[in-house]
């Protein structure tokens, strides 16, 4: 499937989480359409995909991909209209653009841009015109799911989970990864140094470092799930091959004893933390079933209404 991709570039709203003295931080974006016809169907649904820690939105196009190829002989409301892919304010594009300003906040010892931080961020573009009157699922990755479900501190959305909740490490398996995940690693997720002989990624490896002791926006966000679970469906998956975490702590994400009820618990078969780099066709079937499975019953709903 090939796909139409739009850069966008959006100024994030000064944050009362941004550290004193930083300046406003800028948003990188890809629209992704497939024709006009699709972008045309008001019933049809708009995906906001939102990276983990050390990666970049290009890594979401081969299930972006998938996503739009299974659209065939569907209802409207059940098509993609659009599908959007989010960088963190110090990943990917983002940081290439917010160099000089994350290099303040690194000589002033500020904190890195946190997931609550990048959840206003997100909250933001929601609101903004490029997303009104659209029926918007969220799906996010590790940490990218945090700041999306920090952000419907500030909406009112169906969110679509998609969290194996393991820390990812300096170096990634690269030897798992989907082929086309891993060649959009290379055209996407790096850049020149300064000598230009060679090459690094372009979230910055302090940035990237920073980032994953951020737990307070982690357990943010398990409070705000607990807030909003039982008003919109939030779907976990799992990948069988996290060796990071038991599945007692697992389990406690959406633990119904304490009032987080998730809508489904999905395992996903041989798979790691990085389950949609390494298996990006079998990650879009699986979610799709989730989503399907709900908007049929809401629109069982509306008619018994």
């Amino acid at each position: 499937m090939v796909l139409d991709a739009f850069p966008f570039v959006f100024d994030c709203p000064r944050s009362a989480l941004s550290p004193a003295g930083s300046g406003v931080l800028k948003m990188t974006a890809n629209r992704y359409t497939t024709f006009k016809s699709a972008a045309a169907n008001t019933q049809g649904l708009t995906f906001v995909f939102l990276h983990g820690i050390g990666a970049h939105k290009e890594q979401w196009e081969p299930l972006i991909s998938e996503l739009f190829s299974l659209q065939q002989n569907k209802p409207p409301h059940l098509q993609v209209r659009e599908a959007w892919s989010l960088d963190r304010q110090n990943h990917g594009n983002a940081a290439v653009l917010n160099a000089d300003e994350l290099a303040v906040r690194d000589r002033g010892q500020f904190q890195a841009v946190s997931a609550a931080e990048w959840g206003e961020g997100i909250a933001a573009f929601l609101n903004s015109e490029h997303m009104r009157g659209n029926r918007i699922v969220v799906v996010g990755h590790s940490a990218g799911s945090a700041a999306g479900v920090i952000a419907t501190k500030h909406l009112d959305l169906s969110v679509v989970c998609i969290e194996a909740h393991r820390w990812l490490k300096s170096r990634f398996p690269w030897n798992r990864w989907d082929e086309r995940v891993l060649r959009l690693l290379v055209s996407h997720g790096l850049t020149l140094t300064p000598c230009n002989i060679n090459v690094t990624l372009k979230c910055p490896k302090h940035q990237e470092s920073v980032s994953f002791p951020d737990t307070f926006s982690q357990f943010s966000a398990i409070e705000q799930f607990q807030k909003i679970c039982r008003l919109i469906p939030l779907h976990v998956v799992w990948g069988t091959k996290d060796h990071l975490l038991p599945e007692i702590v697992q389990g406690s994400i959406s633990d119904e004893s304490q009032g987080r009820v998730a809508g489904s618990v999905t395992k996903m078969v041989g798979c790691g933390h990085m389950m949609f780099q390494e298996r990006p066709g079998e990650g879009v079937h699986l979610f799709i079933v989730e989503l399907h499975s709900f908007l049929e019953v809401m629109t069982i709903a509306s008619v018994l209404r």
